[in-house]
């Protein structure tokens, strides 16, 4: 899983790559529609303006660091991430 802080060009400001449940919880365990929660704290480079930041997250197979598809409920590919909530780093 990779984690990122954004500003509003896509620069990275904050990153943290894991396997899920800080390794304990790898993807070839996980059953079909089961909900994995995960927690990550991403440190901030301390040269970040303030300012409104976007969280990114994404899937990557760590062999080839190939992203992986976000698919929607029709199983159609929408991307390689999934964008969530801002944040204002003051």
């Amino acid at each position: 899983v990779s984690v990122h802080v954004l500003d509003g060009e896509d620069r990275i400001w904050g990153q943290r790559d894991s396997v899920p449940g800080n390794g304990s919880l790898p993807t070839t365990g996980w059953l079909p529609g089961e909900v994995v929660a995960d927690h990550y704290e991403i440190p901030i480079q301390p040269d970040a303006l303030p300012g409104r930041y976007v969280i990114e997250i994404g899937m990557y197979q760590l062999e080839t660091m190939q992203r992986l598809p976000v698919v929607n409920q029709e199983e159609q590919p929408v991307g390689d991430r999934v964008l969530l909530e801002e944040l204002t780093i003051r």
